[in-house]
């Protein structure tokens, strides 16, 4: 009985051991080719100057203690909404968030008091950062020291130029999302897949009378033409139709659907088969059923067709 009592305990402990690997490996700082800035620095904490490091990547400032590989905080830089140097006589104890500790890994190593709370004249200069209320921080205040006012500068440079950099790539990412948003919006109504349907249908439609007339009638005659013509039509209209709902569900919405991945092989080779003259016809025939079952795809909204009209 001991002995299963010990060998769980050993189980449970290396399972715990497991996870705290798992948790430092997730926390590793990033590496060395994704850092723009690596530098020593005082963190003020619990109106303590302490010593840090700070690494800065075009996404975020990582914050680690001294000599050490471990993130034990980070600032997203699009969301820093202020990096401004402090003034004298500017107290930072008097900030909202200054009394927060920084987290549990911060307390386990002592706190090495550097200078007072207050600016006073004669200080190395202090960068005071702001984040959003609502972002990754929670509206928390920081400051910075380093070793020199030269250094200072520098970092606030960096935090600056850097920090517009990503907050102008959020808004690029924003306006995106918000324009796919819409698209998707539109691809997906009811109207539009209708549309899609009556002309899958109408491309079969053609198809049926084509097949039936051509063996009555020449290629050349005025008929094939308008056959060709009706045919190239159909083609341009579903690659225009592919390309609106790659756009509207890109990327893993859009490929995960095996859907999506049938009617790009159908279109994309009816568009071959276009651009490419002196093919088969039976291949074209081909080609051209498959564009039928497309519609299989659009099962829901035949049945809100089918649940439409028997309510009628």
């Amino acid at each position: 009985m001991a002995f299963f009592l010990t060998a769980a305990a050993r189980h449970q402990l290396s399972f715990k051991s497991k996870n705290l690997v798992l948790d430092e490996f997730e926390r590793r700082l990033p590496e060395e080719k994704h850092r723009l800035l690596d530098m020593e620095i005082g963190v003020l904490l619990n109106r303590t100057w302490q010593p840090r490091r700070i690494i800065m990547t075009r996404e975020a400032l990582h914050f680690a203690f001294s000599k050490d590989e471990v993130e034990i905080d980070h600032i997203p830089l699009d969301e820093i909404t202020s990096a401004t140097i402090m003034k004298e006589g500017e107290n930072t104890s008097a900030n909202r968030s200054n009394s927060r500790s920084n987290s549990r890994r911060q307390s386990r190593k002592s706190s090495v008091s550097v200078a007072p709370p207050v600016i006073t004249p004669g200080q190395l200069h202090t960068i005071n950062i702001s984040t959003e209320n609502d972002g990754y921080n929670s509206g928390r205040a920081y400051y910075f020291q380093a070793e020199s006012n030269e250094h200072t500068h520098r970092l606030l440079t960096e935090i600056q130029n850097n920090s517009k950099a990503a907050r102008e790539r959020k808004a690029s990412r924003n306006i995106l999302q918000r324009a796919q948003r819409r698209l998707k919006a539109i691809v997906d109504s009811t109207p539009v897949q209708t549309v899609i349907i009556l002309v899958i249908f109408l491309n079969f439609g053609v198809t049926v009378v084509e097949s039936q007339l051509m063996n009555r009638v020449s290629r050349e005659s005025s008929f094939g033409d308008l056959a060709d013509q009706l045919d190239l039509f159909f083609v341009f209209f579903f690659v225009g139709e592919l390309a609106v709902n790659a756009c509207a569900h890109w990327y893993l919405p859009f490929v995960s659907d095996p859907w999506n991945l049938f009617d790009a092989f159908v279109i994309i080779s009816s568009l071959i088969l276009v651009l490419v003259p002196g093919q088969s016809a039976g291949l074209k025939t081909s080609l051209q059923a498959l564009r039928v079952l497309r519609v299989l795809g659009k099962i829901e909204i035949l049945k809100k067709w089918i649940s439409a009209l028997a309510v009628a």
